[in-house]
This record gives C-alpha cells, sequence and structure tokens, in this order.
C-alpha cells in the first residue's frame, strides 16, 4: 500500500498511502523492518513504525491510534499477529 506497487502479479492498490506498523512483541523491530526495507525491490513510502506502544489495547490506544492515523495521514494500520 505504501509503495502503489501490486502484490505479485494479482492484487493491485486501488488507493496507495502512508502505512503504520504497530510493533510490540519484537525487541529488534527497528533493525528487522530495516533489512526488510533494505532487501525489497519496491520502494516503501511513506512507512512508519511505531516499535513500542505505551497501552495496552483498549481506549487510550484508540485514542493514541486515531491521533497517529489523523497527523500522519495514515491509510492502512499493521498490527502483526504473533
Amino acid at each position: 500500500m505504501a509503495s502503489g506497487h501490486a502484490l505479485g502479479a494479482y492484487y493491485r492498490v486501488l488507493l496507495s498511502g502512508a502505512v503504520l506498523v504497530i510493533e510490540q512483541d519484537d525487541p529488534a523491530a527497528a533493525a528487522s523492518v530495516k533489512d526488510v526495507l533494505r532487501l525489497s525491490p519496491v520502494p516503501f513510502s511513506p512507512y512508519f513504525l511505531a516499535p513500542r506502544v505505551p497501552y495496552t489495547f483498549g481506549l487510550e490506544f484508540l485514542q493514541w491510534l486515531e491521533g497517529q492515523i489523523r497527523q500522519r495521514d495514515i491509510a492502512a494500520a499493521v498490527i502483526p499477529r504473533r
């Protein structure tokens, strides 16, 4: 979504935009993401990583997320599941 490039040959991106990845479990999240982006043949921009959010899922988290969406004009937020 951040790149506007199709995923494989089958899934076109109809609307590109900024992506926010919220990573709570991986202590090396920033390094992991940096490696993925460095090795990718497709440019990812704009892309934001939140390696630690000080809230558990609930009202405070949703308020924080809404603020991030508005402030950064986020089109999609991803919360990886472990």
